[in-house]
């Protein structure tokens, strides 16, 4: 019966919306930026919260705890949110478009909407874009009704978490002004 007890507990905890300790606040960090943590996204706003802000979810290999193998970024901008994909296992020079799927669904994304320039104008090795926040805008609603996105690519896939992605840009709304407490 206790073991029983214990099972349901821990079933019961699994199906908990995404929360931890350091989802309760933002907090300055040393290199000058404002940051928040939300299920397995990292908010980061630059300029100590005075610049841009975006939510960052890093795929970690053992050993790691900075970079890691892969990244998901969604970059806050006046007309929406555009998303930004670097798996280090990508050539430099990123020429196929990405495929990606939310729970198994595929998105459409016309594979002219990927860019190797970031929203902010910069080329990133092993990096593509959607800086358009219309077209990102679909991949993006999908996302945050979702549990795992998966990035299928010329070098092989990444698998990403969604957990906590929804109380992550609101924070980042909530911190610019754009919705109310």
């Amino acid at each position: 019966m206790r073991i029983r007890i214990q099972q349901l507990a821990l079933a019961f905890l699994l199906v908990l919306p995404g929360t931890t300790q350091a989802d309760t606040g933002w907090f300055m960090h040393p290199f000058g930026e404002l940051r928040s943590y939300h299920g397995d996204f990292l908010n980061v706003c630059s300029d100590e919260g005075q610049g841009a802000c975006r939510t960052v979810n890093h795929v970690l290999v053992a050993g790691d705890s900075f970079y890691g193998k892969q990244r998901l970024a969604l970059h806050r901008l006046d007309d929406g949110w555009t998303l930004e994909l670097w798996d280090i296992d990508l050539p430099l020079d990123v020429q196929t478009p990405f495929a990606l799927s939310v729970d198994g669904q595929a998105l459409d994304i016309d594979p002219a909407a990927w860019s190797d320039i970031t929203h902010d104008g910069i080329r990133i090795a092993q990096t593509l874009s959607i800086v358009d926040p219309v077209t990102a805008a679909p991949a993006v609603e999908a996302m945050r009704r979702g549990f795992f996105l998966t990035v299928t690519h010329e070098a092989g896939q990444a698998v990403f978490s969604l957990r906590g992605l929804i109380a992550a840009q609101t924070a980042i709304d909530r911190h610019l002004g754009r919705i109310s407490e």
